[in-house]
């Protein structure tokens, strides 16, 4: 108990006096770091994923994706594996995929594409968020988008430049 109190005076003294040693305070803050400890697991068993077990995900394609536990305002996967669904926007190799996370939570805003899903779900492609990622952290395919749709969710990524 008393090391608790002292833990937390001494994240509070570096705040007021020191702060750029906040990041210092939010590692020693552990109600997040459990997230981040589970996340790392996570991670070690997707990059041990045996060659034989990966899939070749194409361009239009929407597939469940690990994208783990993030910071700020990133995008999260959820879920105990921290996936949630992706768009496969640019195939660079066989390994490497440019892919926008999707949200049940559309936005009228200029970096979210608002469609619906071939479940009739409406769904945002949060554009802002778009990232680079391993074949590694693909887990299954769910739909291809409709042509027309992906051809116009690549000219608003292409109008956010």
């Amino acid at each position: 108990m008393a090391f608790d109190v002292r833990h937390k005076t001494f994240i509070a003294v570096l705040n007021i006096f020191h702060p750029p040693t906040r990041i210092l305070a939010g590692m020693l803050d552990s109600s997040c770091g459990e997230d981040f400890d589970r996340w790392n697991r996570v991670k070690k068993g997707l990059e041990n994923t045996p060659e034989s077990l990966l899939t070749f995900p194409q361009e239009g394609e929407v597939w469940m994706c690990s994208f783990g536990k993030n910071i700020g305002r990133e995008q999260n996967g959820s879920r105990g594996d921290f996936s949630r669904p992706g768009l496969v926007v640019k195939r660079f190799s066989s390994e490497m995929f440019w892919v926008v996370p999707l949200s049940t939570k559309q936005k009228p805003l200029d970096f979210y594409f608002n469609y619906t899903d071939p479940n009739d779900i409406p769904v945002a492609a949060v554009l802002a968020q778009l990232r680079l990622i391993s074949i590694k952290r693909f887990d299954r395919k769910l739909y291809d988008m409709p042509y027309l749709n992906f051809r116009r969710l690549i000219a608003c990524i292409k109008s956010l430049f």
